[in-house]
């Protein structure tokens, strides 16, 4: 029974509309390359940066940049996400920035990533 409950939970999340995000992961060990990402927040890519972070370990840095204000359907992922990998010793900031919302649209249209 507590397993269906978390699973209409988790489901509830994702109803919405994915948003657009941008991603810089900075591993403890600063002579190793960031791994960035650019994409539609799904349940997918947050699982893969839950999976990179903590393949990049203790002291390693993951930023996610967001649109703001929030979409209708909220961010009840953000919580969950941050607490766990700070539990294991990575360092989370989740950036809601209005102007890079547009970047990060017209990155995904193009299909390019550009600078940050």
């Amino acid at each position: 029974m507590r397993q269906a409950t978390t699973a209409a939970r988790s489901d509830a999340i994702w109803a919405g509309d994915p948003e657009p995000f941008r991603s810089r992961l900075v591993p403890a060990d600063r002579r190793a390359a960031e791994i960035r990402r650019i994409g539609w927040l799904t349940r997918e890519s947050v699982q893969s940066l839950v999976e990179d972070s903590r393949f990049c370990g203790r002291g390693a840095l993951l930023e996610i940049r967001l649109a703001e204000p929030p979409p209708r359907t909220g961010r009840e992922w953000v919580d969950p996400l941050t607490a766990a990998l700070r539990r294991r010793g990575v360092a989370v900031q989740v950036i809601q920035e209005s102007e890079s919302t547009a970047s990060i649209a017209r990155d995904l249209l193009s299909g390019h990533e550009a600078a940050s």
